[in-house]
């Protein structure tokens, strides 16, 4: 009978700890997500980059993207490739969501809630045959 329990007990934890995870996984996706998108829609508008890489602004593998998250969820930096008709780049984006978030005292409620303001934007371009790689502002405008 105790072992029963204790299974049944063993299992709601370890199921609980699975669903925290989750969340913190799915609000990493989200936040990760809402910066890209919005960097890529400004990349697809501006001539400096569309000349150095091509027409087609497109996100490159996420597999080579990284993203970290501080001030309790409310700002973010994300770096993640983009490649276009002509060659590839590495964006760079700092964020901050200003927005109060619902969280709980253990962890946040409400995944991906708030919106993301753009602080830093600039795409890095590397140089064939040099060492030093051209950086865009991708907030000023042209």
């Amino acid at each position: 009978m105790a072992s029963s329990w204790c299974r049944k007990a063993t299992s709601l934890v370890v199921f609980g700890l699975m669903g925290v995870t989750g969340t913190g996984i799915y609000d990493d996706y989200l936040v990760f997500k809402q910066c890209s998108t919005k960097a890529i829609a400004k990349a697809r508008n501006d001539p400096r980059l569309m000349r150095m890489i091509g027409d087609y602004v497109d996100q490159g593998p996420w597999y080579e993207a990284t993203m970290d998250t501080a001030h309790e969820g409310h700002s973010a930096t994300c770096r993640f490739p983009v490649h276009g008709t002509h060659g590839s780049a590495k964006l760079c984006v700092r964020a901050v969501r200003y927005e109060e978030r619902m969280s709980s005292q253990f962890y946040y409620v409400w995944p991906g809630q708030g919106q993301w303001e753009m602080l830093v934007l600039e795409a890095l371009i590397p140089q064939p045959n040099k060492e030093d790689t051209i950086r865009i502002d991708l907030l000023q405008d042209p």
